[in-house]
C-alpha cells in the first residue's frame, strides 16, 4: 500500500472514530437532557395530581363512595397532561381506587410493585423500562399526603417513545451534518497526506532508481521545509554518488582492460583463499576451462590443482616465488604478494609463462655442451698429432699424413665456426634477405646440375621432375640456394651406392610452391624427424662425423625457409628413405631472376 493511501486511510479512520465518539457523546447528552426533562415533567405531573387528589383520596380511603371515586376520576381527566400516560390512584392500603384510562380489571386490586410500596411509605420512586403497549416508559410513584399523613399514592406510567423520536430526529440531523463534515474532512486529509507523501514517494522512487543504477532521476523540491531540504540533499547525494560511481566504473574498466591485456596472469585471493579476480591470461596459463566468472568465488587451490594445506602454506601466508608445471606441460613462475585486508590476509598472485625461457635455457646449455663437444674432438686430434710431431718426429711421409689430418680438422673447425656465425646472424636477423622475384624451376635445376657429378661419382641416380613447373617466389637466391645445397648434400651422404635421389618441384595447396627431395637412403626414425632440424642433432653421430657434418645444416635450412615465410619438414618415404619437403609462398611471374651467388657452396670434398 502506498504511503499517501496509508496516511489517508489512517486519518480517515481517525476522523471516523472521532465523529463516532462525538456522535456517541452527543447522543448521550441529548438523550440525558430529554430524559431529565421528561422525568421533571412526569414528577411535576405526579406532584400536581398528588396535591389535588389528596382530599379525595383521604375520603375515599375511609368511605369508598362512588361519588368520591368519580371526583378522583374527574381530577385525573382535568389534570393529566401527558398524552398516553397511564395513571393509577392507590389508597393507603395499596388498593387501586381509580385507573386512567379505565381498567376495570385492575380497580380494587392491590398494587404490590416496589415503587408503589415505596410511595405508600412516603418515598417517591421511579423506574424506566419496557412497558407493554407503551414501549420504553418511565414509572413514577408519588405519595399522596393529607394533613401530614400518607393517605395513598399516585402511579404514572408515561411512554418515552415520543421523546426518543425527538432524540432520533436530532441525531439524524447530526449524522447528516457529521457525514458531510466527515467527507469534507477526509477530502482535506487526503490532500494534506498527498502533499506530505508526494515528496516522500519521489524520494523512494529516486532511491529505487539509484539502487538500479539510474542516477538521472531528480526529486522535485517542495519549499524550504524539512522535506524540501531533504529532497535537495538527496539530489546532491545522487549527483555525488553518480560522479563517484562513474569514476569507480572508469577505474574498474581501466583495470579490467589492463588485466585482460596483460602478458602475465593475475589472480586476486581473499582472506578465505577464494578467488576474487582472475584474468584471461591466467586462465590460459593454468589450462582452466570456462570464463573468469566461473572461477570467481572458488578456492584458489582448485585453479592450481593443489591441496588446500599446500596452497595455504605456499601461496597466501608469505611472499614468495615458485615454479608450477601445468597439466599441459607449461612451466609457470608463480609470484605471491600477500595483501593485508580487514579480517585477514589475501594475496595477489602473478603468473608468468617461463616455458620458452626454460626451453631456451635448456637449448643454450645443450648448445654450449654440443659446441664444446664438437670443438673438443678436432682440437684433441690436432693436439695429439702436434704433440707427436714435437716429441718424436716421425718419418717425412708420416709427418705429411699428420699434417694432412691437422689441416682437415682445422677446416672442419673453420666450417663449424662459420656455420655457427651464419646461424647466429640468421637468428639475430643480422643477415638481411635480398628479396627478388626468382624462378624456382631454375633455382632447383641449377642446384641439381651442380650436384650431378658428385652423385654420378657416388653411384647414385639423381632425377629432376620440374617440367612445366613455372613457379616463382619472392626470395633471396643465395639463401635458398644454400638450403638446397644442404638438403642435397645430406641426401648424397646418407644414400648408399645404387640408390636414387629425386628432386620434385610443383604447386601445393594455399598458393604455395613445394620442393621435395626424396632419397632411398637409410631413412630417419619417426621420433627423430622433428629433431633433425635442431642444432647438432644427429640420428647417427658416428656416421655424421665420418662424413664431416657439423650438425647445423638442417638448422640453417629451417631458419632460411622460415624467414621466407615457408616451412620445411622431414617425412618417411614408402619403402625406406627420407623426403625433405620445402614449401614457399608462390608469387606471380615478374621477370627473370638473377642467378648470382654461390656455385658449389655445399660441394662435397
Amino acid at each position: 500500500m502506498r504511503l499517501w493511501t496509508k496516511l489517508a486511510v489512517s486519518l480517515g479512520l481517525i476522523l471516523v472514530f472521532a465523529f463516532e465518539a462525538a456522535g456517541a457523546f452527543v447522543f448521550r447528552s441529548v438523550e440525558g437532557a430529554h430524559l431529565e426533562r421528561f422525568s421533571r415533567a412526569l414528577a411535576a405531573q405526579g406532584e400536581l395530581l398528588a396535591f389535588h387528589l389528596a382530599p379525595y383520596v383521604a375520603r375515599a380511603s375511609g368511605e369508598r363512595e362512588d361519588f368520591v371515586l368519580a371526583d378522583i376520576d374527574n381530577v385525573l381527566k382535568n389534570l393529566s397532561s401527558l398524552a398516553g400516560a397511564r395513571v393509577q390512584v392507590l389508597g393507603a392500603d395499596g388498593v387501586i381506587l381509580v385507573a386512567s384510562p379505565p381498567d376495570f380489571g385492575a380497580v380494587g386490586l392491590r398494587n404490590t410493585a416496589p415503587e408503589a410500596k415505596s410511595a405508600l411509605a412516603g418515598m417517591p420512586a421511579s423506574r424506566r423500562g419496557i412497558q407493554e403497549g407503551l414501549g420504553r416508559a418511565e414509572l413514577l410513584a408519588v405519595p399522596i399526603e393529607h394533613d401530614g399523613a400518607t393517605v395513598g399514592a399516585v402511579l404514572l406510567v408515561a411512554s418515552m417513545e415520543e421523546m426518543y423520536a425527538d432524540v432520533g430526529r436530532i441525531m439524524r440531523l447530526y449524522v447528516a451534518s457529521a457525514a458531510l463534515a466527515l467527507g469534507l474532512a477526509i477530502g482535506v486529509a487526503g490532500l494534506i497526506t498527498r502533499a506530505i507523501a508526494a515528496p516522500v514517494e519521489a524520494l523512494t522512487r529516486q532511491a529505487e532508481a539509484m539502487m538500479g543504477g539510474d542516477f538521472g532521476v531528480r526529486v522535485p523540491v517542495y519549499g524550504e521545509d524539512e522535506i524540501g531540504r531533504l529532497a535537495r540533499a538527496f539530489n546532491t547525494l545522487a549527483d555525488r554518488l553518480k560522479d563517484a560511481l562513474d569514476a569507480s566504473d572508469r577505474e574498474r574498466r581501466r583495470l579490467a582492460s589492463i588485466l585482460t591485456h596483460m602478458s602475465e596472469g593475475v589472480l586476486a585471493v581473499d582472506r578465505e583463499g577464494r578467488l576474487t579476480a582472475i584474468n584471461p591470461k591466467a586462465i590460459r596459463l593454468l589450462g582452466l576451462t570456462g570464463s573468469a566468472e566461473r572461477w570467481i568465488g572458488r578456492p584458489a587451490e582448485a585453479a592450481f590443482g593443489l591441496a588446500p594445506e599446500e596452497a595455504e602454506g605456499s601461496l597466501f601466508s608469505r611472499p614468495g616465488t615458485f615454479l608450477f608445471d601445468t597439466p599441459e606441460g607449461r612451466t609457470v613462475r608463480v609470484t605471491t604478494s600477500p595483501v593485508a585486508e580487514a579480517g585477514g590476509t589475501g594475496a595477489i598472485v602473478v603468473l608468468v609463462d617461463v616455458t620458452e625461457d626454460k626451453r631456451l635455457e635448456a637449448r643454450q646449455k645443450a648448445f654450449v655442451a654440443d659446441v664444446s663437444h664438437e670443438l673438443k674432438t678436432p682440437l684433441t686430434t690436432i693436439k695429439s698429432h702436434v704433440e707427436a710431431l714435437l716429441d718424436d718426429p716421425p718419418p717425412p711421409e708420416v709427418q705429411a699424413k699428420f699434417l694432412a689430418t691437422v689441416a682437415r680438422e682445422t677446416d672442419r673447425m673453420i666450417r663449424l665456426v662459420g656455420d655457427l656465425l651464419f646461424l647466429a646472424r640468421l637468428e639475430g636477423e643480422a643477415a638481411p634477405l635480398r628479396r627478388v622475384p626468382l624462378s624456382l624451376e631454375r633455382l632447383v635445376r641449377g642446384a641439381a646440375e651442380r650436384f650431378r657429378p658428385a652423385f654420378r661419382q657416388a653411384g647414385i641416380a639423381l632425377a629432376l621432375e620440374a617440367a612445366g613447373a613455372d613457379l616463382w617466389a619472392d626470395g633471396d637466391w643465395d639463401m635458398l640456394d644454400r638450403v638446397l645445397d644442404n638438403v642435397l648434400s645430406n641426401a648424397l651422404k646418407f644414400t648408399p651406392a645404387g640408390g636414387q635421389v629425386t628432386v620434385t618441384l610443383g604447386p601445393a595447396d594455399g598458393g604455395a610452391a613445394e620442393i621435395r627431395v626424396e632419397d632411398t637412403g637409410i631413412g630417419i626414425p619417426e621420433e627423430a624427424r622433428e629433431r633433425v632440424f635442431e642444432r647438432f642433432y644427429r640420428v647417427d653421430k658416428a656416421r655424421s662425423r665420418a662424413h664431416g657434418g657439423s650438425g647445423l645444416g638442417l638448422s640453417i635450412a629451417r631458419e632460411i625457409v622460415e624467414r621466407h615465410g615457408g616451412t620445411i619438414r622431414a617425412e618417411g618415404r614408402p619403402g625406406g628413405g627420407t623426403a625433405i619437403v620445402i614449401r614457399l609462398p608462390a608469387v606471380a611471374k615478374a621477370g627473370r631472376a638473377p642467378e648470382a651467388g654461390r656455385e658449389a657452396s655445399a660441394w662435397p670434398g
